[in-house]
């Protein structure tokens, strides 16, 4: 339906309320329905919802279009590390859980990761701790990284940093700054290879329920 997604273009979120997805749902014997999924901290109030399906409504030139809300918590997550090991440790699986579950249920999030590393530790283990977490979400969850040739592939952005402790940070996020570019700190002077920036483009899903 292009006229949902002109609406949902258009519509402006309170602050810090970041746009997801949006579900459109329309059938020959009940209303359109729609669900806006959006990522933030706290419920957008009654008031602000009312402002926007009324918005959507008018767009739509459908006064009948039922509109709900679907309020995604940000999550940010630490798995530590044991020190010049990549292995996750079993008892840090329960988030990685959690962040798979989020990102099963809304495609079009990303995850961004911080791969700390600390001075005493040598070697590409920043790295590797941070692939560790991709292949445990790719097992469990059936996150696929970029490139992968599948419906689920994700994109990756992958910092890596010198830190006090040996831990990666983790949490979804629903947009990578395009041409982004950043330094490896514990190499300095040399392009991080894990950060292949891209745009997210904010996909929909449109499904139309036939009479039965």
């Amino acid at each position: 339906m292009e006229s949902a997604k002109l609406a949902i273009e258009s519509l402006i979120l309170p602050p810090l309320a970041r746009l997801v997805s949006y579900e459109a749902i329309t059938s020959p014997v009940a209303p359109l329905k729609m669900q806006i999924s959006y990522l933030s901290e706290r419920d957008i109030d009654r008031d602000g919802q009312a402002v926007m399906v009324e918005d959507i409504r008018r767009q739509l030139d459908y006064s009948t279009a039922e509109v709900t809300f679907n309020r995604i918590a940000p999550i940010l997550a630490t798995v530590t590390f044991e020190l010049n090991r990549s292995q996750i440790p079993s008892d840090q699986t329960q988030i990685l859980d959690r962040i798979g579950r989020v990102m099963q249920q809304n495609p079009t999030l990303q995850i961004e990761l911080q791969s700390g590393q600390t001075p005493s530790e040598i070697g590409t283990i920043a790295q590797d701790r941070s692939l560790a977490i991709q292949n445990y979400l790719q097992t469990q969850w059936q996150i696929q990284p970029v490139g992968s040739g599948t419906q689920n592939e994700r994109c990756y952005l992958v910092k890596t940093e010198l830190a006090t402790t040996p831990t990666v940070r983790l949490q979804p996020t629903i947009e990578v700054l395009q041409n982004a570019s950043t330094t490896d700190p514990i190499n300095a002077g040399e392009p991080n290879k894990n950060n292949d920036s891209k745009s997210h483009v904010l996909s929909t899903i449109e499904e139309t329920i036939g009479s039965s």
